[in-house]
């Protein structure tokens, strides 16, 4: 198969969908971030498969077109003042652009949302296999961070969240706190390292989803939280009666 049959193939499979759109937040903000993700995803997939200047417009163009509607079909004013323009082969200046524009502006959604979210102690109840998906992800991360060409300062500080966190997905009543602690250091490390960082981000994106179809799951079931094992009570001492002493 050549790359431009794939990436015709490629190109009638990405058409933005229902099913595109299943499975996102229900705050328009955290929509957007976790679309954009996608479709940043999409293009790459769309670039790698690319012949030339005018295949690579065409993927810009696709993925200018469905952030943007997206962005205005949830009257945000995120790409309020942006504008790109398209009188060049494959504009890459202004590409380049938006692209920094939009990782700096999610960056800064997901860590104004974290914040928000930080002083909210949530506590979930995770089966083992959850557990087990967790702490896989976990180790994808670490292998990736301790890879990656960062400041020491910011990798030990990532490294150190990482741990935290993944201490807690060990306890019988999982604590949030620490993953949102987590996610604020990737979110400041995605801003500082740009696209290196992205396949980091990623992986935290699929964490944050299984954790969310967890709570969700545990939500649904209606099940109240465990609580302790009830204490057995022993015999309880019987007092000597008056004719026996």
């Amino acid at each position: 198969m050549t790359p431009s049959i794939l990436l015709r193939e490629i190109l009638e499979s990405q058409v933005t969908s229902i099913d595109e759109l299943e499975g996102l937040p229900d705050d328009p903000e955290l929509a957007f971030v976790e679309y954009v993700a996608r479709r940043m995803k999409i293009y790459e997939e769309e670039f790698q498969h690319s012949e030339g200047d005018y295949e690579i417009r065409g993927a810009r163009i696709r993925f200018l077109n469905t952030v943007k509607g997206f962005h205005d079909a949830h009257s945000l004013n995120i790409l309020k003042n942006v504008q790109y323009e398209r009188t060049s082969s494959s504009f890459h200046p202004d590409f380049d652009s938006f692209w920094d524009f939009l990782i700096l502006k999610t960056t800064e959604i997901s860590v104004r949302h974290a914040y928000r979210l930080r002083k909210i102690t949530t506590i979930l109840y995770l089966p083992d296999n959850v557990k087990a998906g967790i702490h896989a992800l976990i180790e994808e991360i670490r292998a990736k961070i301790i890879s990656l060409n960062l400041r020491e300062k910011k990798k030990e500080a990532l490294l150190n969240a990482l741990a935290a966190f993944s201490k807690e997905v060990d306890h019988d009543r999982t604590k949030l706190e620490s993953y949102t602690a987590l996610g604020l250091e990737i979110a400041t490390a995605s801003e500082e390292a740009g696209k290196k960082f992205k396949p980091i981000k990623d992986l935290f994106d699929s964490m944050s989803t299984v954790i969310g179809k967890a709570k969700e799951a545990w939500e649904t079931l209606g099940l109240p939280a465990p609580g302790k094992p009830k204490q057995i009570e022993g015999p309880k001492k019987q007092l000597p009666k008056p004719d026996d002493l």
